[in-house]
């Protein structure tokens, strides 16, 4: 089993969220990840779901997905090359004589202010 990513095309509707996260649930499938986003439609929204499984619970996925009345579209970007990125907002409270450390660490790994 590897990591799966799945996107999915939906329809702006009240508790869709709500609905494709307890049907995951029911069916045992663990999220690993999950963001929603609007697309350049206000009407859609774009889900991104990444899974611990295989072909086979990426289909099991997809089948259950498109039993949801707003879903347009579910695709498999899971062999697609592309960049994958962690984001995380922290708020540190420091003193300034220590701030020049604090911002060593954060060149370190490539993050911003």
């Amino acid at each position: 089993d590897y990591e799966c990513t799945i996107s999915v095309l939906l329809e702006n509707h009240p508790n869709i969220l709500t609905r494709i996260t307890s049907l995951l649930a029911r069916r045992g499938f663990a999220v690993d990840s999950l963001a929603i986003g609007t697309t350049e439609l206000d009407t859609m929204s774009r889900l991104t779901l990444v899974v611990f499984g295989n072909n086979l619970i990426v289909a099991q996925i997809t089948k259950q997905l498109y039993k949801l009345l707003p879903i347009m579209k579910v695709q498999d970007l899971t062999n697609v090359p592309s960049i994958n990125r962690e984001i995380i907002l922290i708020k540190i409270l420091c003193p300034t004589e220590q701030r020049s450390k604090i911002l060593e660490i954060i060149t370190f790994f490539g993050a911003k202010v």
